[in-house]
């Protein structure tokens, strides 16, 4: 079976000893496999909840934009029709069961 490997790139970085103690005794917890996994880890929760923030962000200021507000209730108007026919043929065939 194919295992998704990803190329592993090697950095040094300093880190608070403190830090470094926590997260070692973390990984002798069985936290991670390994203080590289750990780290990696960490590294790669670190990213992904910068870029749901960035995300959460854009869709904050989308809220306030009235063009982008607008842009939506003239889309949801467009579709109005057909969401109805959708949900009408919904109801029909779950009355059916």
């Amino acid at each position: 079976m194919a295992r998704n490997i990803r190329p592993n790139q090697k950095a040094t970085f300093l880190i608070a000893q403190e830090t470094l103690v926590e997260a070692r005794k973390l990984v002798e917890q069985g936290a991670a496999r390994s203080l590289n996994a750990f780290v990696s880890q960490a590294v790669e929760e670190q990213i992904r909840r910068i870029k749901q923030d960035q995300i959460d962000r854009a869709i904050e200021e989308a809220g306030r934009d009235p063009l982008f507000l607008k842009d939506v209730k003239d889309t949801m108007q467009a579709f109005a029709a057909a969401d109805a026919d959708a949900a009408d043929r919904l109801e029909k065939r779950n009355s059916r069961r």
